[in-house]
């Protein structure tokens, strides 16, 4: 008996020692897997505040346009702004302007600079329809815009601009009174594929004093090749077109001046009085 109590206790003692050698290797195992988590979180951490930092940089301008549908909650001279800066906010939450469409300017244009006239003719002329049509607002082409599909548009940067020229287009809401110019007005939820629901038409009070409201609008020329016709021929081509579309003579008109149609602009306002 005496023989066999001996390595019966040496293999017992082997085990023990097995087991907290393994149990050590556990801990510095679980040691390790520790450090590295708290490494990779900490990799996590700076790339999510480096991202915030360069979405939400209100210092910045945005050289990449938005996605259409991302809304802004721009106040006063900020709707003004030539490109996009800040954060977005959630269309649910109150804001003045929606992201649209992007449109890419031909090279000819382009080189003339983002802030050239006829690049801004170029852009009044494509970007309403657009923001129209993302509104499903009947007769896209020659709708009026409206306290919720007044045009804005943004641009990248000058030196964006030099790598990739697009115009974001977007629609800002608005006070329903344009007399002095637009003043923008919070909103909640998208424009998009609402026809309109819940906007109210624009109105201006005219040098006579009569209230008059947008109804429409449209082009008198497709292009500036036309030397400028003179005032008298714009009134009379204008007059034409507004009566076409309104069906009756308009109540009042915008019409283009001569720097206007030099730069690439044609457009018309048709205005009916406020209580047709």
């Amino acid at each position: 008996m005496c023989g066999f109590t001996a390595p019966r206790h040496t293999l017992a003692e082997r085990q023990r020692v097995r087991d907290a050698e393994a149990s050590r290797q556990r801990e510095r195992f679980a040691n390790r897997m520790h450090l590295l988590h708290r490494h990779v979180c900490s990799l996590v951490a700076l790339v999510a505040v480096a991202a915030l930092a360069a979405c939400g940089n209100s210092g910045s301008s945005y050289d990449v346009p938005p996605a259409s549908g991302t809304c802004w909650n721009y106040s006063g001279d900020d709707v003004k702004n030539d490109s996009y800066t800040g954060t977005p906010v959630a269309c649910d939450q109150q804001h003045t302007v929606e992201t649209v469409v992007t449109l890419l300017v031909p090279e000819y244009l382009a080189a003339k600079g983002a802030t050239d006239p006829a690049v801004i003719q170029w852009v009044k002329q494509r970007c309403q329809p657009e923001v129209n049509r993302n509104a499903e607002i009947p007769d896209p082409d020659i709708a009026a815009p409206t306290t919720r599909t007044w045009l804005g548009y943004f641009t990248p940067s000058a030196e964006g601009w030099t790598k990739q020229s697009w115009v974001s287009c977007a629609a800002v809401s608005v006070q329903p009174d344009i007399t002095d110019g637009r003043v923008a007005a919070p909103v909640t939820g998208s424009v998009r594929g609402t026809a309109g629901a819940g906007a109210q038409p624009l109105t201006r009070t005219t040098p006579a004093g009569a209230s008059v409201t947008w109804r429409t609008r449209g082009l008198i020329a497709l292009t500036p090749e036309e030397p400028y016709p003179g005032e008298a021929v714009v009134q009379t081509r204008s007059t034409a077109l507004c009566t076409r579309t309104l069906q009756r003579e308009p109540a009042f008109m915008t019409t283009p001046t001569l720097d206007d149609w030099a730069a690439g602009g044609s457009s018309v306002g048709c205005y009916v009085a406020a209580t047709g």
